[in-house]
């Protein structure tokens, strides 16, 4: 056999390098196309970043809170909170996200959507500085407790069932006429079987509230207009599948003094004041429904035990019974005035208030 002269050889030797070289250089991109991919799967499915920082927590009543720029600052979060003080409410907005919560509630509106946690916004009396309970910081910041740590999330905090709190919102109010808001709706059932439409216009939404200085939200359900006898008895029922994410189980009665000096308040201000309202209202239960609405049941008088926020209801469930907690004659003990007080909400918004009166009667008369 001729020997290879020394150039072929060369030559040879440097083809077999260059298949090595493209072997490896093959073999080291499948491997980081892999190794890509098992960390995508990994990120994808850790809620958790390796963001942990520690705070001085503030032990207030039964829960621990935050200062709200401490968060804001150590993680460099590009977020903003507001105390509306006249209102007695605190708005945070977080990338797209925009929190409402109302001081000393447990009560928190994440893009219109009510959720069934005990979110609770502190603000010093002397700096009106904001801090968040733990429940406030997870949904509204996306930071979460941690044995002592805070965590940054990589995800939104997400609440079940998705149907009723979904924040996509499936309609614009202030878009839509009365029919196509009608259509919307009707899937909601009577609170109280057999009840009809008040016949009194003072018992709608929109009706004016001049003792303090406002206008009636919702609709009232009073003996003698409804078609059916309502006393401590009768019952509220769900008006359809939802989450309860309010309930007023330890409420305390205001005083005759109490209630008029908020009323007073509320005389000299150029609206009442959410806080206000919400006293005004009694004994409460919230329920968050499909396709963005809420309803809250008013003046309620005995209470369905099982609820708790995060309880689901059931379409034709037992809320409670009728009252008149929150009312003038709640405050003085007596037995008048008791009757069902109903808002509905639509992400956030009284679904009213792009109506006219005539238009709200008819809505409400298709539906109820």
């Amino acid at each position: 056999m001729a020997k290879l002269s020394k150039s072929k050889k060369i030559r040879r030797l440097l083809f077999l390098l260059i298949v090595l070289g493209l072997l490896i250089y093959g073999i080291v991109t499948i491997v980081g196309v892999v190794l890509k991919s098992a960390d995508d799967e990994t990120s994808d499915s850790a809620p958790l970043t390796d963001q942990t920082l520690k705070f001085n927590e503030l032990a207030i009543g039964n829960a621990n809170y935050v200062r709200f720029r401490d968060v804001v600052k150590q993680f460099s979060l590009q977020a903003n909170a507001r105390y509306d003080e006249p209102e007695g409410t605190v708005i945070i907005k977080h990338n797209n996200t925009t929190c409402e919560m109302m001081v000393g509630q447990t009560q928190l509106a994440k893009n219109g959507i009510f959720l069934p946690v005990d979110a609770m916004p502190y603000v010093d009396p002397n700096s009106g500085e904001i801090s968040l309970n733990h429940a406030a910081l997870q949904h509204c910041l996306g930071v979460v407790a941690d044995e002592g740590k805070f965590v940054l999330q990589t995800k939104p905090a997400s609440v079940q069932p998705e149907s009723v709190f979904n924040e996509q919102k499936q309609i614009e109010i202030a878009n839509v006429d009365a029919s196509q808001l009608t259509e919307y709706m009707t899937f909601l059932d009577n609170p109280i079987p057999g009840a009809q439409l008040s016949t009194r216009d003072n018992h709608l939404p929109g009706a004016p509230r001049t003792y303090r200085n406002g206008t009636h939200e919702g609709i009232d359900f009073y003996n003698d207009y409804t078609n059916v006898s309502i006393d401590r008895n009768t019952r509220v029922l769900s008006v359809a599948d939802g989450v309860v994410v309010r309930v007023d189980r330890e409420y305390k009665e205001m005083s005759v003094k109490q209630r008029n000096r908020l009323l007073a308040i509320a005389a000299d201000a150029k609206q009442t004041p959410a806080y206000i309202l919400d006293k005004m209202r009694g004994r409460s239960v919230w329920v968050q429904y499909e396709k963005g609405i809420m309803v809250r049941y008013c003046h309620m008088g005995e209470l369905n035990p099982a609820l708790r926020i995060g309880f689901e209801l059931k379409r034709g469930e037992w809320i409670g019974n009728v009252g008149n907690s929150g009312t003038d004659e709640g405050a003085s003990g007596g037995d008048g005035e008791l009757h069902l007080h109903m808002d509905v909400l639509l992400y956030g918004e009284l679904f009213w208030e792009h109506l006219s009166k005539n238009e709200i009667r008819s809505l409400l008369a298709k539906i109820f």
